[in-house]
């Protein structure tokens, strides 16, 4: 099990055209995630999308 804790600020990304520019930057580096997440549908509405700028990271690991 691995636990990760991430500190930083947080903004909202509301021009469209920058929503788009993030999440296509998203699911070039995460393709993996599930049909529903990876899909990107024309004229979404309702979307929220943030950017988190990461200042310090800390985390732990165990073996089961």
């Amino acid at each position: 099990m691995v636990i990760v804790v991430a500190y930083g600020t947080f903004e909202e990304v509301s021009n469209k055209e920058a929503q788009e520019n993030v999440l296509t930057k998203l699911y070039n580096r995460a393709p993996h995630m599930t049909p529903v997440e990876s899909r990107m549908v024309e004229g979404m509405k309702g979307i929220i999308v943030f950017r988190i700028k990461v200042e310090d990271v800390t985390g732990m690991a165990e073996e089961w």
